[in-house]
């Protein structure tokens, strides 16, 4: 698998190597970082790619009396069958 993408993926560590370009010219209403960089080198690549429409959520547990404990991120596809958790 990654012999496949190693071209998408050597184009986005270019693009975050010249990030002071780059993010200013793929930032969004998401904010800047090098999470569109993964996409755009994946498509100049001509490599297939999917980005999941659903927001990122958090995931943790109540720490009593402290509150709540972010320990990492989740996402879930539309169909609720893959789960990114990072």
């Amino acid at each position: 698998m990654l012999l496949r993408v190693w071209k998408g993926l050597v184009l986005a560590a270019f693009f975050n190597l010249q990030s002071r370009l780059y993010y200013e010219l793929l930032g969004n209403f998401m904010g800047k970082g090098d999470k569109e960089t993964f996409a755009l080198g994946l498509s100049v690549a001509g490599l297939p790619y999917h980005v999941i429409a659903t927001p990122v959520g958090s995931v943790g547990f109540n720490q009593y009396p402290f509150g709540y404990a972010q320990s990492t991120y989740s996402q879930l596809t539309a169909d609720a069958l893959h789960a990114i958790v990072g």
